[in-house]
């Protein structure tokens, strides 16, 4: 009887601990599914930082260094498992909706669509029955597209210029590899005015406006003045003008010396007979030959090109004197 109560004791372990074997298999199994993730002792939530303690402040050139660091020439520092820092792992949840939906413009004509369609269904159905419902909701969505086809404002101004924005912005990237950079949406300060790009490269400062046409009413120059169709744009060419004097004027007072800054208008929707024009003293373009527009430019300048330094220093002083758009 004893000899079998002392086996069944030295069967059993205490509560909280294991053999060494068992330890053995955990690490194991943790550093084959783990590699290079630290796991905290008590619990799967947080990493654990390996390496020294780091600093709050980084130290320059002509700081002295540590007599016993590895930098003077000493031994390197043991790391001291007590100065780890816990790392937590914030939880992270994917969104109902995809951030880039919920940031286009057009979302709330998309969603009133859909709550008349349901309305009209709902409405349809309680009356009748379903399949009546179905083609209250054909009938209604045919009458909405017919409606809106026929006027220019098929999507709001600020969306028609958002759009014409982003597609302007993705050809001025391609163009940092040729040395202009370029700050897009940035607020006038003392004016509700939005200068939709400034771009500073080797042929100087450009600020480009960008626009959004009906593609049905045709685009003509005429006397030095553009039409959409019957009606004048010379308010839009006046207004890019003035943007660009109120960008040289900012960008020169953080200079303390004048600027002077060249005003584009890039322009989307009908087709235009027409590469680049110069209209009452603005650049007009198509928005496909925006690459063509600068590569000329930077023809036109050589021999009195900025430099990497200047381009800098001018797109540093305009980051500062133009605001981002909140």
């Amino acid at each position: 009887m004893q000899q079998a109560a002392d086996q069944q004791t030295a069967g059993q372990q205490p509560a909280g601990q294991q053999t060494a074997e068992q330890q053995t298999a955990e690490h194991g199994w943790r550093s084959w599914f783990g590699k290079n993730r630290g796991e905290d002792a008590t619990s799967g939530d947080s990493l654990t930082y390996e390496g020294p303690p780091v600093d709050d402040e980084v130290k320059l050139d002509g700081d002295a260094a540590d007599p016993g660091s590895a930098a003077a020439g000493g031994q390197p520092d043991l790391i001291d498992p007590s100065k780890r820092r816990q790392l937590a792992l914030p939880l992270v949840s994917r969104p109902l909706i995809n951030p880039r939906l919920t940031s286009d413009p057009r979302l709330r004509i998309w969603l009133i669509r859909i709550g008349v369609c349901l309305i009209a269904f709902a409405a349809v159905t309680m009356w009748k029955n379903w399949r009546y419902g179905l083609t209250a909701v054909v009938i209604v969505a045919a009458i909405d597209t017919l409606f809106r086809s026929r006027t220019t404002g098929i999507t709001p101004t600020a969306v028609r210029v958002t759009a014409a924005q982003k597609a302007t912005a993705r050809r001025l990237k391609v163009l940092q590899a040729a040395g202009y950079m370029t700050l897009n949406t940035r607020k006038l300060p003392g004016t509700k005015s939005v200068v939709d790009h400034v771009v500073v490269g080797p042929s100087g400062i450009f600020t480009l406006d960008s626009q959004r046409f009906d593609t049905r009413l045709p685009l003509r120059a005429k006397g030095g003045v553009l039409y959409h169709g019957p009606v004048s744009q010379d308010a839009k060419f006046e207004h890019a003008k003035y943007e660009a004097d109120k960008v040289a004027e900012l960008i020169g007072a953080e200079l303390g010396q004048r600027v002077r800054v060249r005003p584009v208008m890039v322009v989307y929707g009908p087709s235009i007979p027409w590469i680049i024009m110069r209209i009452k003293g603005v650049d007009t373009l198509d928005g496909s030959h925006v690459g063509a527009y600068f590569r000329r430019q930077s023809k036109a300048t050589i021999g009195h090109h900025l430099d990497n330094a200047q381009v800098a220093l001018v797109f540093s002083a305009a980051a500062h004197a133009l605001p981002p758009l909140d």
